[in-house]
């Protein structure tokens, strides 16, 4: 359920015949009525239930279902020394335990676990004389609450599906996170910056030791991983080959095969001059290369930082916005939680650890409340699933049945592999409500693949062969070839366009390309027009950057030359790609060096072949 108030749709009710003067009050986030009555009617007014808050200003309608309390030995209900307690009317319910005043986690030592199946709670230690036990069993929230975090049990809309090569003959596919995936055995990995690393405080009060401890009390044998390094930056985190640290990188974190992974990267960007489209790009980048392992990242806002310059605190403020708006079911929102408001460029003085920056022990506990407070949702039971089919295929096209898993909540599963061989997967979940949701594709890629299937990097050497490409500016033959492969390893396809006199010109192609595994690719590339070098000579475009030596894993051959693409080309320049497959994700990166000393700005643009230039 989603509550939208507009002044045409409030229904205010007053008794006139009192002189009475109705106030109504609205600001960002709160409707306030005085000396009136408000009236909210949903599509779940028939159902008994109530608002609750999700956090965030977000509510959600839950309906009721049991409700009672209880002392050991009472009629119809568990003796003293018993540790388990069964009602059928908690079969399929979300439950919640509190004993003694006291909420009840899963835990062995000391909390509760439930069997969803068969409504049983079991209780550690055995129920004392002394107990006073409450249960709340609900129905669960509303399906179609379109704030909740997709995939918990008030948002199930779409399936993420995603494959953990497990390195032997064995592989995890899943498709969605929620309470079965996370009490036993959960895996949270966290990635950023010195917040997350701890500085600021010391051991147990370090938000990583809050989460850690968290963890242990609440789930059953959980796992916190947290490679967060002080001082990082978006830039810090993405993949090896865009710059980011190995080891403490996104990839690292999805090769430990995570549940969650929490982002905590707070001010460093805007203190490094980054613009906030550019850290938006990577937390997308980051993003769609979790979810493509079904994994769901959740994301830090920004946080006050003192000393900062105007322009600093705007690339800050932006950068906020828009982690909210981009994420704004998966985003832990801790601004305004901890600015100081005679000054919200600053934190509080009562959470700030004496730098302006670090907090102290009361500041991460704020932090880690908050972040426990988006994780929560998660722990809930999928409501309304009859069953999940899954499918396997040759080639992403023809599929075959290969699962089917009666249970709602078994949302992650470990099997052998079927056969050798690239296979693809995607996930159907079949609704009570008759509709049916389906995942996109996912492909587990065997090291050897060779065919339509590569997540290799592929690298091409747009440069001259000192064979055929002329150097326009001397006309002599010119280039420095790749090695392939190079120092490292790396096998590289070198280009020099359809070779001879004519070099890089108007439908030049290079073809079955390699990947850095010197795997053989469908993959082409065609030069489409006629690159030229400035505004008067045609040429074979040939372009050199001053560059004499290695730049981080790319050889000096790679970087000395490349194919210009004049800003005087008003037709436009198109490299052509062919040999794409859907199932896939790409990355196109290049790299050339700017002569132009112009104030002009240079655009490259992408289309889709169905689609038009603007």
């Amino acid at each position: 359920m989603r509550i939208l108030f507009s002044l045409a749709c409030l229904v205010l009710l007053f008794n006139t015949a009192f002189a009475q003067q109705v106030s109504l009050k609205v600001s960002k986030d709160t409707v306030r009525i005085e000396n009136a009555e408000l009236i909210i009617e949903n599509s779940s007014k028939q159902n008994g239930g109530f608002l609750f808050n999700q956090n965030s200003g977000r509510t959600a309608f839950r309906k009721l279902g049991k409700a009672f309390q209880f002392k050991p030995g009472a009629p119809n209900f568990p003796a003293v020394g018993a540790s388990t307690y069964k009602d059928s009317a908690f079969i399929k319910k979300h439950v919640k335990v509190w004993r003694n005043g006291l909420f009840q986690y899963r835990n062995y030592a000391k909390g509760i676990t439930f069997d969803n199946a068969i409504g049983e709670i079991t209780f550690y230690p055995a129920l004392a004389d002394t107990d006073n036990i409450y249960i709340e069993a609900s129905e669960g929230f509303d399906t179609d609450d379109p704030q909740a975090p997709t995939g918990t049990a008030s948002n199930l809309k779409e399936l993420n599906a995603g494959v953990f090569d497990n390195g032997d003959n064995t592989f995890v596919l899943r498709w969605t996170t929620n309470h079965t995936s996370l009490y036993h055995k959960p895996k949270v990995v966290g990635i950023g910056s010195s917040t997350l690393e701890g500085v600021g405080t010391s051991y147990p009060d370090r938000l990583t030791d809050r989460i850690s401890a968290w963890l242990t009390a609440n789930t059953i044998s959980p796992t916190w991983v947290n490679i967060a390094v002080g001082g990082y930056t978006t830039k810090n985190v993405m993949p090896v080959d865009m710059g980011g640290t190995k080891g403490h990188n996104i990839e690292t974190a999805l090769s430990l095969n995570p549940d969650f992974i929490y982002c905590v990267l707070t001010s460093n960007d805007a203190s490094n001059n980054i613009d906030v489209g550019v850290s938006m790009a990577n937390m997308h980048y980051l993003d769609n290369l979790a979810r493509s392992k079904g994994v769901p990242i959740i994301f830090h806002t920004t946080q006050p930082r003192a000393g900062m310059n105007a322009y600093q605190y705007n690339l800050l403020w932006g950068l906020g916005d828009s982690i909210r708006n981009a994420w704004p079911n998966r985003v832990v929102d801790v601004y305004n939680l901890i600015a100081d408001p005679s000054n919200v460029q600053n934190p509080l003085p009562l959470y700030d650890s004496g730098d302006g920056l670090h907090l102290n022990a009361a500041g991460t506990q704020v932090l880690a409340r908050a972040f426990f407070k988006v994780i929560e949702n998660y722990f809930q039971p999928l409501n309304g699933v009859n069953r999940y089919v899954i499918d396997t295929s040759y080639d992403g096209t023809n599929w075959a049945r290969f699962d089917s898993i009666s249970s709602g909540n078994i949302v992650k599963k470990t099997y052998t592999k079927p056969r050798t061989g690239l296979i693809y997967f995607r996930v159907k979940g079949e609704l009570a409500s008759s509709a049916t949701i389906t995942s996109n594709i996912t492909s587990l890629v065997p090291p050897d693949a060779i065919g339509n299937n590569f997540d290799h990097r592929v690298l091409i050497d747009l440069g001259g062969d000192n064979q055929y490409t002329i150097n326009p500016a001397n006309n002599q033959v010119t280039g420095w070839p790749t090695p392939s492969p190079d120092k490292f390893g790396k096998y590289w396809n070198n280009w020099y366009g359809s070779g001879g006199a004519l070099g890089f010109r108007d439908g030049a192609l290079i073809s079955d390309l390699a990947t850095t595994a010197n795997i053989t690719t469908p993959l082409s590339v065609q030069l489409i027009g006629t690159p030229t070098y400035d505004g008067s000579v045609t040429t074979q475009a040939m372009n050199f950057g001053g560059l004499e030596g290695d730049v981080g894993d790319y050889p000096k051959e790679a970087v000395r030359d490349n194919m210009y693409l004049s800003e005087y080309t008003v037709e436009g320049i198109v490299l052509r790609i062919r040999g794409l497959n859907p199932a896939n994700q790409y990355r196109i990166k290049l790299w050339g060096a700017r002569l132009y000393d112009g104030t002009g700005t240079r655009l490259m643009e992408s289309k889709l072949s169905n689609q038009t230039w603007d």
